[in-house]
C-alpha cells in the first residue's frame, strides 16, 4: 500500500501533538493500522535496563485481550528486531517459528503476515513497531515494509520525546518534593528553637544595636508587653521608658566603637 504525503503528514502531526507515552503508543498503533490496512499494530517500548520490550495495548481486535505484555530481547519477532535492529517482513507467517503464538492464543487472532521495524533515535533503540494481518487480508509486501520504515522515525521520535517529558516531570516532582521537605525541616527547626528560646527563664533579647529583633516570653513579661509589640522597638524604650539610651549602657560604648 502507498500512503499519500498528506496522510503521512497528518500521522506525524497527530503524533507530535501527544505528550504522554500512552497517547503516543495509541496514536501510533491506530495510525499504522490505518495506513498499512493492517488488522492490528503494536508499539513496543524498549527498557534497556531490563532488556525487555513492553506494551500496554495494541490496536485492532486483539486490543482487549492483550494488555501490559512484555518480551525479552531476542524473543519473538519484535524481540528479534530489537536484538538485531534490522527490519523484518514475514509475508507468510503461518509457519514462522519466531512468532510467539501465545499472543494469538490469548487474543484469538491468527497472525498470517507481519512486518516489524526497529525504532532507533540517535543510535539508541527506543522500541519496535509491528503490524499484523490475518488470513482474510493479503500478505504484506516489500512496499508495506518500506512504508512502515518510513513511519518508524516519526514514532521513534515521539516515543523518545514522551519518555524525556515524563522523566522531566518526575525530576521536577522530585525537586519539588525535596524543596518541600527541606522547607518543612527548616520550619520544624525554627519552631523548636523558638520553644527553647521561650522556655528560658531569664529575659533574653536578640538585638541589632538598641533595636530588639527577637525577645523571649520572660523578657516580654518583665516589660509588661506582648512580644509582637516589642519587636522593632529600642531596649531603653521598652525596659526604661526612655527616649535615650540608659546611662552606663554597655551597648553605648559598643556603638561608639562601631562608629
Amino acid at each position: 500500500m502507498t500512503a499519500t504525503l498528506d496522510q503521512r503528514l497528518r500521522f506525524a502531526a497527530t503524533l507530535a501533538a501527544e505528550m504522554g507515552l500512552p497517547g503516543v503508543k495509541r496514536v501510533a498503533a491506530d495510525g499504522v493500522s490505518e495506513l498499512l490496512e493492517a488488522d492490528g499494530a503494536t508499539v513496543f517500548v524498549y527498557d534497556p535496563h531490563r532488556r525487555k520490550l513492553m506494551f500496554e495495548a495494541v490496536s485492532g481486535s486483539a486490543s482487549v485481550a492483550l494488555k501490559e505484555c512484555e518480551l525479552d530481547e531476542g524473543e519473538g519477532i519484535a524481540g528479534r528486531v530489537a536484538a538485531t535492529r534490522v527490519s523484518l517482513l514475514r509475508a507468510d507467517a503461518r509457519d514462522c517459528h519466531l512468532i510467539d503464538r501465545s499472543f494469538d492464543v490469548r487474543s484469538g487472532f491468527q497472525t498470517s503476515s507481519l512486518v516489524a521495524v526497529p525504532l532507533v533515535v540517535a543510535e539508541e533503540l527506543v522500541g519496535v513497531l509491528e503490524a499484523v494481518r490475518g488470513p482474510t487480508r493479503p500478505a504484506f509486501t516489500e512496499a508495506d515494509l518500506a512504508l512502515l520504515e518510513e513511519l518508524g522515525p516519526f514514532v521513534g521520535a515521539a516515543v523518545q520525546h514522551a519518555r524525556l517529558h515524563a522523566l522531566q516531570k518526575r525530576s521536577n516532582s522530585e525537586l519539588e518534593r525535596r524543596v518541600a521537605e527541606r522547607t518543612s525541616q527548616i520550619a520544624r527547626a525554627k519552631e523548636e528553637w523558638e520553644r527553647t528560646f521561650d522556655a528560658i527563664r531569664d529575659p533574653i533579647s536578640l538585638q541589632e544595636g538598641y533595636v530588639i529583633k527577637r525577645a523571649n516570653l520572660e523578657y516580654a513579661r518583665r516589660a509588661g508587653m506582648r512580644i509582637q509589640d516589642i519587636v522593632g522597638k529600642k531596649c531603653h524604650e521598652v525596659l526604661a521608658g526612655r527616649k535615650e539610651p540608659c546611662v552606663g549602657c554597655p551597648l553605648q560604648s559598643t556603638q561608639m566603637r562601631a562608629a
